[in-house]
């Protein structure tokens, strides 16, 4: 059996109005975005690790911890472009340039305690169960049962008064649906332009893990959290 060729994109703006130029700042004594292609690098599944960027300061930050840069057009680098849309770009740039694959993944470089393993057990996930699409979910940390909203100055239940009041051993399991690891293969994309499909399968990631990082408070959590061998040592 064909062993499939497979590629990894991490995509990162410039620019950044919470955090500015996240992607660059010092986590743990590297910049933020080398935690994701080293955990790209060092999970043996891809033949080539891209980094998508608008700033010539990530590109080069990114080939020198060995990525291959892709300049993004500006009209891909805007706040309101979606990351499909930016993925649809990049599969058909590659082509263009004769290079094709049969599935890819796409890390979000402000996930910086996805580790490789994370990758590698994904990717193996996709492959048991010949998926077509595959992403992260973790759980969320309170029931979104007990959501509520602010009207007229008064708290009013999301769900239901009785949805609310249950026992936590009594709801269902919800997860949030998130970039940290999205994996799909590249036909199937290019037609149905998206990760989410009716038949796409979940990779659990811890909630430790499955931070995102887009102000300074979550930076500094990620600093704290990389201090501790059982996140430092994991590869």
């Amino acid at each position: 059996m064909k062993t499939p060729s497979v590629f990894c994109l991490i995509p990162a703006r410039g620019g950044s109005k919470r955090l500015p130029g996240k992607n660059l700042i010092n986590l743990k004594g590297k910049p933020l975005i080398a935690h994701t292609i080293k955990a790209a690098m060092q999970s043996g599944i891809f033949d080539d690790v891209y980094v998508s960027s608008d700033s010539p300061e990530i590109l080069k930050v990114a080939e020198e911890y060995g990525a291959e840069p892709l300049i993004r057009p500006a009209e891909f680098s805007t706040d309101h472009v979606m990351i499909p849309a930016l993925c649809m770009h990049v599969l058909d740039s590659l082509k263009e340039q004769g290079k094709t694959y049969d599935y890819f993944a796409l890390l979000q470089p402000t996930s910086p305690l996805r580790n490789s393993n994370d990758v590698r057990e994904a990717f193996a996930l996709l492959m048991k169960q010949n998926a077509e699409t595959l992403v992260t979910v973790s759980p969320f940390i309170q029931p979104i049962q007990r959501a509520v909203r602010i009207g007229d100055g008064v708290v009013k239940p999301f769900f239901t008064v009785e949805q609310m009041e249950k026992g936590e051993q009594d709801y269902e399991p919800i997860y949030s649906c998130h970039g940290a690891i999205c994996m799909a293969k590249c036909d199937t994309f290019l037609e149905k332009q998206s990760f989410l499909l009716e038949t796409t399968i979940p990779y659990i990631l811890p909630s430790e893990r499955a931070l995102d990082i887009n102000d300074a408070y979550e930076m500094a959590w990620a600093e704290f959290l990389l201090s501790h061998k059982e996140f430092s040592q994991k590869t």
